[in-house]
């Protein structure tokens, strides 16, 4: 295999840092989606360690040249709902029961 070819890690899963070592020794930078953004240390330096990567591109097993980017997305594992409400919320009756009664009829005069 050419020296200059290496092969994507699954990074998916794994904390903001680990990746990082992970992508580093197999020979990638890792890189947000949006190419004119911030670079991606910038925007995860100050991230708390339950931030972990969501999604990667390419992926893994992709071989691809040395010190290409691998482009991640990341998330917080604890973020959203994960068991239903209970008592369930009230469903939506709509506006009208906003503004009490309604006005009266306009009758032209």
């Amino acid at each position: 295999m050419d020296d200059f070819v290496v092969i994507a890690p699954h990074v998916v899963g794994m904390p903001i840092a680990q990746a990082q070592r992970v992508a580093t020794n197999a020979g990638f930078a890792l890189a947000q989606p949006d190419p004119d953004g911030a670079p991606f240390s910038e925007l995860t330096w100050r991230l708390p360690p339950t931030v972990t990567i969501t999604s990667q591109r390419p992926p893994a097993g992709t071989e691809m040249r040395r010190w290409d980017s691998l482009v991640v997305t990341w998330g917080d594992e604890r973020a959203g709902v994960r068991e239903p409400r209970r008592p369930a919320p009230v469903q939506d009756r709509g506006i009208e029961h906003l503004d009490g009664p309604p006005d009266p009829p306009f009758l032209p005069g």
